[in-house]
């Protein structure tokens, strides 16, 4: 066997954010399903580069380290600038700071990003004048669960208790009407079951959101949940848009969201379209749950009435949507049907997704160094490279797990404080939205 055809590729990770599950998923399929050696290093904060990156032929930098946020740790960037080696990124939320990014990427010296802009418009966000030795492809955010490939079981529609549910966030004004929308949702759909006496579940308050197996089970116990598209079209190049919300609302906290669109937003909003389709949409259609869905381009994947109930802006056809959500036989016949065009088409997989990663890193990188990290000539390296190894195994489980744990305490504990001190639930509630406003 030719050892330089299988690369070493180093995966760069931020450990914090693999509470959730479509980041935790993300990140493992490079090892799941790539014909390479992958090896793992949570690279944020002030993590230590305490090994030689040219044993490697390809370094990757996940979209977890967000580089406009510059959470990469310092120890890293001397050794990334000075990699020979083949240097991708992957990358999401590319409007927030995107000149920060664009830098980055010169600085670091990157030959391949994955993004999430569509390809129209990725000469716009990425000028091929700028980067010409750069190669960008355009993918989407997230896949079909790994779990969910081959699932064969299905909670049948009249065991589920929920006829709707939802989980969005009020995000902040300057991501305009896509970011706007998951609020409008879920608000306007929580009144109408209301009014309806529609069994539901929508929450819009980040400590009502769900993680891990619970997520699955949630998403799986309700007839239809509730989806917009993802991502922002306002792109903030240097963080002005933002910085000038932020005045504003300092000024005037009263000003609505549509007076800040007007004045700040309206001029930049669309240049870019990223109209995405969501992981959450992919989680829908493996467990056999219908969509409801904002009309909306969603990447191109799912089309209304085919794959999900379509919902207009102004509800104004909302007597149609809950009129086929209690009927059994339409929605056995839509959710079958998507599941059949997105799930068993395998188009969405991560297996798919990294065959495709695969293919484009072979192109790139036809042949590695021939030297393996952990299989080095001299015997004392190859046991201190096995240790290593195994260290990042243990890291990166050790964090799954206390990850897991912190929330588990952490929603105890706030349900405690909710009960007993409603008065310092609020009083924290608030230094939190003030703290975030700021960020």
């Amino acid at each position: 066997m030719d050892r330089r055809k299988y690369l070493n590729i180093l995966f760069l990770y931020d450990q914090y954010s693999v509470l959730t599950n479509t980041v935790k998923e993300y990140i493992e399929s490079f090892s799941l399903f790539s014909v390479h050696n992958i090896f793992y290093a949570h690279a944020t904060n002030n993590a230590k580069c305490n090994f030689n990156l040219e044993l490697f032929d390809v370094v990757i930098i996940h979209y977890s380290v967000r580089l406009c946020f510059d959470l990469l740790s310092p120890h890293y960037r001397e050794p990334l600038q000075n990699f020979n080696g083949f240097k991708v990124l992957f990358i999401q939320d590319e409007y927030d700071y995107t000149e920060i990014t664009r830098t980055w990427i010169e600085n670091l010296g990157i030959k391949a990003v994955f993004s999430c802009v569509p390809e129209q418009y990725l000469d716009l966000v990425y000028p091929k004048s700028r980067f010409p030795d750069v190669i960008f492809i355009s993918i989407i955010t997230g896949f079909i669960p790994i779990e969910f490939e081959n699932k064969t079981t299905f909670k049948p529609l009249k065991e589920r208790e929920l006829a709707i549910n939802y989980r969005g966030r009020e995000l902040a004004y300057w991501y305009g009407n896509l970011g706007r929308e998951k609020l409008l949702i879920a608000q306007k759909m929580h009144q109408i079951c209301e009014e309806k006496n529609i069994n539901s579940d929508i929450e819009w308050d980040d400590e009502k959101r769900i993680y891990g197996e619970q997520w699955y089970d949630f998403m799986e116990n309700c007839r239809a949940t509730l989806g917009t598209e993802s991502g922002s079209n306002v792109f903030d190049d240097y963080g002005n848009i933002r910085k000038n919300i932020q005045i504003a609302l300092q000024k005037n906290p009263s000003l609505t969201y549509e007076e800040i669109h007007q004045q700040y937003l309206a001029e930049h909003e669309g240049k870019v379209m990223m109209n995405q389709i969501s992981p959450r949409i992919f989680e829908a259609i493996s467990l056999k749950t219908a969509l409801i869905l904002f009309e909306g381009n969603y990447s191109g994947i799912v089309k209304p009435e085919l794959h999900y109930i379509p919902l207009k802006k102004d509800f104004s056809n909302i007597d149609d949507v809950l009129n086929k959500l209690q009927n059994d036989d339409y929605l056995i016949q839509l959710t079958e049907r998507a599941y059949q065009d997105i799930i068993r088409s395998g188009q969405y997989s991560y297996r798919k997704f990294i065959q495709d990663f695969d293919q484009v890193i072979n192109e790139c990188v036809p042949i590695g160094k021939g030297v393996s990290p952990f299989t080095i000539h001299e015997a004392e390296n190859k046991q201190k490279n096995t240790i290593q190894e195994i260290q990042y195994e243990i890291q990166y489980k050790l964090s799954e797990i206390i990850d897991m744990l912190l929330i588990s305490i952490k929603e105890k504990i706030k349900a405690k404080i909710q009960s007993k001190f409603p008065r310092l639930w609020r009083w924290l509630k608030k230094l939190k939205q003030q703290r975030l406003a700021k960020i």
